[in-house]
């Protein structure tokens, strides 16, 4: 298991958010996103909360969410 400290980029949200809205991001490290084997033709994650951790999966695009 590897881990790292990260920190979350925090700004306005655009749009249609309301005037105060923030958006939050987080950028993973690159040798994860490659081990998990997502590409920019193949992107699609399944993101899950639960007991206060966020556990992300590579997605299958034949599931539905």
């Amino acid at each position: 298991m590897e881990q790292r400290n990260l920190k979350v980029s925090c700004c306005k949200a655009g749009g249609n958010a309301s005037k105060n809205a923030l958006s939050y991001k987080l950028t993973l490290p690159v040798a994860w996103i490659k081990e998990m084997g997502i590409s920019p033709e193949d992107r699609e994650i399944t993101a899950t909360f639960e007991n206060n951790k966020i556990i992300i999966e590579k997605g299958n695009k034949n599931e539905s969410l």
